[in-house]
């Protein structure tokens, strides 16, 4: 779990960044961000019922990829980041989703 200063949550930040922000994609991940101006990263990580039915299969792939997201906040710019986890991601092992992150991260140049 993010703590809690680093969570986007549901609300006025989080439409904004849907409606206003950037986009990029990648097979596993979809992701749109904005700039910020609070100084420090928010990150939300979305996973939708069309990925599975079951909430456990998608609270995993949710935990998984904030694990990821741990690794990578101090290299990335200060940002708002909404990230949408892509079907082709399940099943996935954790190497394959850190290198596909990476990628996505890279590709849009999100890296300080």
């Amino acid at each position: 779990m993010f703590p809690q200063g680093v969570r986007l949550k549901a609300g006025r930040p989080f439409a904004q960044v849907l409606r206003k922000g950037q986009k990029g994609s990648t097979p596993f991940f979809r992701l749109r961000w904005q700039a910020n101006l609070k100084g420090q990263h928010r990150v939300a990580v979305v996973v939708s019922r069309k990925f599975s039915t079951k909430a456990v299969r998608r609270n995993r792939i949710k935990r998984q990829v904030r694990a990821l997201l741990t690794n990578e906040l101090p290299s990335l710019k200060k940002i708002d980041l909404v990230i949408y986890v892509n079907q082709q991601a399940y099943g996935k092992n954790y190497q394959d989703l850190t290198a596909e992150l990476r990628q996505a991260l890279k590709k849009n140049n999100l890296y300080a």
